[in-house]
């Protein structure tokens, strides 16, 4: 399997010019079965991946296979983060959830992964999805910052990274919030920039005020198959491929050239579809 990836005719050389940053999101609780976690190797060996965030099951963190995946990813030099959040976390300005998540991966780093510990926390948190957002945004926005800017500082005290995850028009909402969220409650802003028609527009606010608060951006693309989660042509490269996403992506940090911005895929599971056809 792991062959196959690689005899695709695919170079990663565009990722590599400026900001040698790639991200790539794991959903999949699979890939800490043995067979798995080769092939996801491979995978990121492929793409040149040197961040991974990942979800870990529900029931716990502290397991062989997560350490396994953990001790694995140290050798191969690629960072891993825990991927995690809940809509509802946005809610709730104490942030008791979203601390007990990030105390969970602490008591991980602190017993056995001390050794190769994670190094970040991803946070998801799509409180737009609420009701509450839905009836006052701007208010729902104004909380949601509020609650991150608690949580970023509470895992900034046990020595995390944080990098926030959100969709490409909260600008539209609040911009004043939005700056609030990239100053005060993250370490990176990460973009989940899925208009295919408008990609380069679509970030805007966003690249500047990274850049005002000298902060690195990252531009998520979409590679999930057409039809899932209700994903059309326009916002997914399932069906364009590999090639065409970055020769998209290259455009893109050439126009905004004197910002940090990285890339990442979201996620594994179509990646390998796409890169064995």
């Amino acid at each position: 399997m792991i062959i196959g990836l690689i005899a695709v005719g695919f170079s990663t050389s565009i990722l590599m010019k400026d900001n040698k940053t790639v991200g790539l999101f794991s959903w999949e609780n699979q890939v800490y079965q043995e067979n798995q976690i080769d092939k996801l190797f491979g995978l990121m060996n492929q793409l040149s991946v040197t961040r991974l965030y990942q979800q870990f099951p529900n029931e716990g963190i502290n397991t062989d296979d997560i350490l396994t995946l953990l001790q694995r990813s140290d050798e191969s030099n690629i960072d891993v983060y825990y991927l995690t959040g809940d809509g509802t976390w946005g809610l709730d300005e104490m942030a008791v959830d979203m601390k007990t998540k990030i105390d969970e991966v602490d008591i991980l780093n602190q017993t056995s992964a001390k050794e190769f510990p994670i190094k970040g926390i991803y946070l998801d948190v799509e409180t737009y999805l609420t009701e509450q957002w839905i009836q006052n945004p701007k208010e729902s926005f104004n909380n949601y910052v509020n609650a991150m800017v608690t949580g970023y500082r509470y895992a900034k005290s046990k020595g995390f990274r944080v990098i926030v995850c959100i969709p490409n028009w909260l600008d539209e909402v609040s911009i004043d919030s939005l700056d609030n969220l990239i100053q005060y409650a993250c370490d990176e802003i990460a973009i989940m920039n899925y208009d295919k028609r408008n990609e380069i527009n679509a970030i805007k606010e966003e690249v500047l005020l990274s850049k005002k608060y000298q902060k690195n951006l990252e531009c998520i693309f979409e590679f999930q198959k057409e039809g899932y989660h209700q994903l059309t042509s326009n916002e997914t490269y399932y069906t364009d491929g590999l090639d065409v996403a970055m020769h998209n992506f290259d455009l893109l940090r050439d126009y905004y050239q004197d910002a940090s911005i990285s890339f990442a895929y979201h996620y594994v599971n179509p990646l390998y579809e796409i890169l064995e056809r």
